[in-house]
């Protein structure tokens, strides 16, 4: 707390007199893995005075982020979102009003809220700058995101970039400046946030029985992923908690749905996984568990250990088994040149395989993306190693055997984690 009201008093100095902050070096640096979600308050809005029954089945959840819409939809006093979540201990990304997409900010009434709020509410760890821009807002995407880090360098300005299906910029693009690579590379370019985002939701886009051999869910995972990794940031990935954008709809999304998008990501070395919404997924409207929340909250609990088990881990490969043809165009490695797997079982939707190091230490990375039934088989490796299994319920490791052969069987969308020396 010290060290954060020194900072604080730094920005004041730095920032004051009403013109916009100079750009500053961001020094946020992500100390633990985040399950996260959002909230979409409107069809909370009866209830959403009741802050603290939202932090209690959301803490009960094992989420540990936790990022409500623009506060202009709360209802009653607005900080009491923040004092509910801080008492259970959870992080939170803040959206005030000044803050959140704004084009021409009172940069010093911002600056006094961003200091307002980081001073009073020490789990918030950042302040969600803008959704989804197009490329023509980069200018004032980068303004907002400046304007959070000269105030307060260790703030995350979250981000959330369009998918490739959602706007101007396609896989498909006529030209080049038309392409998806191009919209991400500009904004690295031009804004250069400290933790890159993007949602991407197949099962709404696509439909629940979309066919997740081959999906562009992949193939912005395998770009965004890169460049994350290539800029040394995190990335945190937006998955879909709702089947349709009716948020008082009844959910139809699966544990298999949830899981394939989740484990998937975590296949990719995310530092994130952030879910859209916990409206219906988690909690109802009525702020009562979903139908869901057990497993749910088994599941956040599972990614959470996968997560912080890999958080420092650099990724070496990741390879589909089947479904991509050329792995140049999915952003993706060639199992056929994997110096470490021999073989993998291919049918029906595949596998995701993924190896991660960390010193002398490799972890070995299953995951099915057959969200509809339950897949087993065995890796092949190219040499014996001593090869332990991990439970990611009790964050433990079996003891290790001395094989050339991994066994595996997968839930619906499950995953699997195995460390090789």
């Amino acid at each position: 707390m010290v060290r954060r009201l020194c900072a604080l008093l730094v920005a004041v100095v730095l920032c004051v007199g009403g013109t916009a902050c100079d750009s500053s070096p961001s020094t946020y640096r992500q100390q633990e893995f985040y399950m996260g979600a959002g909230l979409a308050f409107p069809p909370m809005y009866s209830n959403s005075v009741r802050y603290e029954d939202m932090a209690a089945l959301l803490e009960e959840s094992n989420l540990n982020l936790v990022i409500p819409m623009p506060s202009y939809r709360f209802q009653g006093d607005k900080d009491g979102f923040y004092e509910a979540f801080e008492a259970v201990g959870m992080d939170m990304i803040a959206a005030p009003d000044i803050l959140y997409m704004n084009h021409q900010p009172d940069e010093s009434a911002a600056q006094a809220e961003i200091l307002r709020l980081r001073e009073k509410f020490s789990h918030i760890i950042g302040f969600f700058a803008w959704d989804e821009p197009r490329i023509e807002v980069y200018d004032s995407v980068k303004r907002m995101c400046d304007l959070i880090i000269a105030t307060d360098p260790s703030a995350v300005p979250l981000t959330c970039l369009l998918p490739s299906y959602n706007g101007q910029h396609t896989w498909y693009g006529p030209t080049e400046d038309t392409r998806y690579p191009y919209y991400v590379d500009a904004f690295v370019e031009q804004v250069n946030p400290p933790v890159l985002t993007q949602d991407h939701y197949p099962f709404q886009q696509y439909g629940l029985n979309t066919n997740m051999k081959e999906n562009t869910y992949w193939k912005d995972l395998g770009y965004m992923t890169k460049v994350a990794q290539a800029q040394g940031k995190p990335y945190w990935q937006w998955v879909s908690g709702i089947h349709e954008w009716r948020y008082a709809a009844s959910d139809k999304m699966t544990m298999g749905h949830m899981r394939l998008q989740i484990n998937g990501a975590l296949a990719y070395g995310v530092q994130g996984v952030l879910i859209f919404t916990a409206n219906e997924c988690i909690i109802t409207n009525d702020l009562e568990k979903s139908e869901k929340f057990e497993e749910m909250a088994a599941l956040n609990k599972q990614t959470r250990h996968i997560g912080n088990l890999l958080l420092s881990a650099e990724r070496e490969a990741v390879y589909h088994n089947t479904g991509y043809t050329d792995p140049v165009v999915a952003y993706i490695d060639a199992l056929s040149e994997s110096e470490i797997i021999a073989e993998a079982p291919v049918w029906g939707p595949g596998l995701i395989v993924s190896l991660f190091r960390e010193g002398d230490v490799r972890y070995l990375v299953v995951v099915s993306k057959n969200y509809m039934r339950t897949v087993s088989g065995t890796i092949t490796l190219k040499k014996p190693y001593e090869v332990a299994a991990y439970d990611a319920d009790t964050d433990t490791f079996a003891e290790a055997i001395e094989t050339a052969s991994v066994p595996y069987e997968l839930d619906k969308g499950g995953i699997a984690v195995y460390r090789l020396s």
